[in-house]
């Protein structure tokens, strides 16, 4: 098991309504997606790219603001470690794309199991967020004028196939 995170979350977690049927580990899971996503579409084509990180930490900022009204604070604990817990999973995960890619994706599974246990409108919101988040960190460098920005690395991981879409919200 991949152990990430040796802080205490709890005060901060607890201010995020649609996490209350989870415990702090789940909440973890939860919060450190985002940050698995940035290693796992930056690092993609073997070497990790700096610039998609650092475009990773600049969307996990504006998110705070403008994203959906129930991500809000979801993405506000998020930005208060995200830098931490990129540095965390390089230092943890360092190899090759082949071996790390594996292991992050394995990571980001275990959400599945928690997007269930939370309300169905926040875990489709959330959802929808990730997967726009790794597209767009996937679209934030190379290529010509943007033009072929996205390798064919990202491209497999883009659309996280690891995590399931959750059901509509009743």
């Amino acid at each position: 098991m991949l152990i990430l995170f040796n802080f205490d979350r709890q005060f901060y977690i607890n201010m995020i309504y649609e996490f209350e049927p989870l415990n702090k580990e789940e909440k973890d899971v939860l919060l450190k997606a985002p940050a698995l996503i940035a290693v796992l579409i930056a690092g993609a084509d073997d070497s990790i790219d700096q610039h998609e990180l650092k475009r990773a930490i600049e969307l996990v900022n504006i998110r705070t603001f403008s994203e959906k009204q129930d991500l809000h604070p979801y993405y506000q604990e998020v930005e208060k470690t995200i830098q931490k817990d990129i540095a965390d999973i390089i230092a943890a995960l360092a190899g090759t794309a082949a071996e790390r890619n594996p292991v992050i994706s394995d990571e980001l599974a275990k959400v599945n199991k928690l997007l269930l246990r939370i309300k169905a409108k926040f875990a489709r919101d959330l959802y929808a967020s990730w997967i726009s988040y790794a597209h767009l960190i996937a679209q934030s460098w190379g290529g010509v004028m943007g033009i072929n920005s996205v390798g064919l690395h990202e491209k497999q991981w883009r659309d996280l196939p690891m995590i399931n879409e959750p059901a509509a919200a009743e």
